[in-house]
């Protein structure tokens, strides 16, 4: 979809900037870290910096690549910081994130920093001053007189609850979720120990919007809250109650052997590993692979390549979206690249 969600169209033409959604207050960004630091089993409904975690537990754990596509000569899948130029204007950046808050992924490296000096405004994925209402909250929730038990199955729920944990356990609410809403519950659980360091670290995406923030730097996002919402509903009931049941039998070891390992070819640079390992953690739990990849990956790319280029038109600009949009054919580098821009491995 083009069209944010107040009617506005997202997409601006050559005649200038025009930025996607609205800007993030510093206020906003105070919210959100308040949001962050509550654990998670205080409420299932995904929102503020948690919000974040669906991608990882979704948009790159959960979605399906071709193994062909995994290989090692994919487009655009030895870097993570890109330069995006075309004539007579400065210079912008794409620069794939990893939505978690260790530190070694939020450590950021030199040449990030150096390029958030040289740009006039930052764009990242998710727009988090789009809101997040009634109408979103109702997207989340079965219709009347659907529940989530006769979904998954008695002996399934069950399971649910009991990972999720006791909070959740007690939250009627629960029953008259969508099964992919529990998902994303399920992927922020937690797979270590809590530490105090641990819950005020904010996640790679707010981590840049903090930085540019108090350096002066507008930021603004290129998907709403809503749209996010609408992919996820997309996904075929048979698929996500699959997911939730490979999420609630892996045991924690599992989970996090498998996220240390995401860590390690992201910190290394490796998408075209990391595309390859998502694939392998993948089979079997989505039925209809291709058209799952092509909802969640192939039809957000076309729109974040347009909405891009309304930030990069002009030149001087960062956009950091998550690292799987980045490589390959139909990525957004190589929709860049075709729609005329010179894109160039930095980092």
């Amino acid at each position: 979809p083009d069209v944010i969600n107040d009617g506005r169209q997202s997409d601006g033409g050559p005649q200038g900037r025009h930025h996607p959604t609205r800007s993030v207050s510093g206020g906003d960004i105070m919210s959100i870290r308040s949001i962050w630091r509550r654990h998670p089993a205080k409420g299932l409904a995904p929102n503020g910096a948690r919000w974040l975690g669906t991608l990882l537990a979704i948009a790159l754990c959960g979605l399906a690549f071709s193994p062909a596509a995994a290989a090692e000569a994919m487009p655009y899948s030895n870097a993570l910081l890109w330069k995006i130029e075309a004539p007579g204007r400065a210079p912008s950046y794409v620069f794939g994130t990893m939505h978690v808050s260790d530190k070694r992924v939020t450590t950021i490296p030199k040449p990030v920093q150096d390029a958030l000096d040289e740009v006039s405004d930052l764009s990242l994925e998710l727009d988090f001053g789009s809101g997040f209402g009634d109408y979103e909250a109702r997207l989340m929730h079965l219709p009347k007189k659907q529940k989530l038990s006769d979904i998954l199955g008695d002996k399934l729920f069950a399971k649910v609850r009991k990972r999720l944990g006791t909070n959740a356990a007690k939250n009627k609410n629960l029953e008259h979720l969508k099964p992919w809403v529990v998902l994303l519950a399920l992927g922020q659980r937690p797979l270590g120990p809590e530490t105090p360091e641990a819950e005020r670290r904010l996640p790679l995406d707010l981590k840049l919007a903090s930085i540019a923030l108090k350096r002066g730097i507008p930021v603004f996002g290129i998907e709403t809250y809503t749209e996010q919402l609408n992919v996820f509903d997309k996904v075929p009931e048979s698929d996500q109650v699959r997911m939730i049941r490979e999420a609630v039998d892996a045991s924690k070891r599992d989970a996090k052997r498998e996220l240390e390992q995401m860590i390690h070819l992201y910190v290394a640079r490796d998408l075209a590993g990391l595309v390859a390992y998502a694939h392998r953690l993948d089979q079997g739990n989505i039925a209809d692979q291709a058209t799952f990849e092509k909802r969640m990956i192939d039809e957000r790319n076309r729109v974040l390549a347009r909405r891009a280029e309304n930030v990069l038109i002009d030149g001087g600009a960062l956009s950091a979206v998550g690292a799987a949009h980045l490589p390959g054919e139909k990525g957004l580098l190589n929709l860049l690249a075709k729609r005329g821009y010179k894109v160039e491995r930095v980092y």
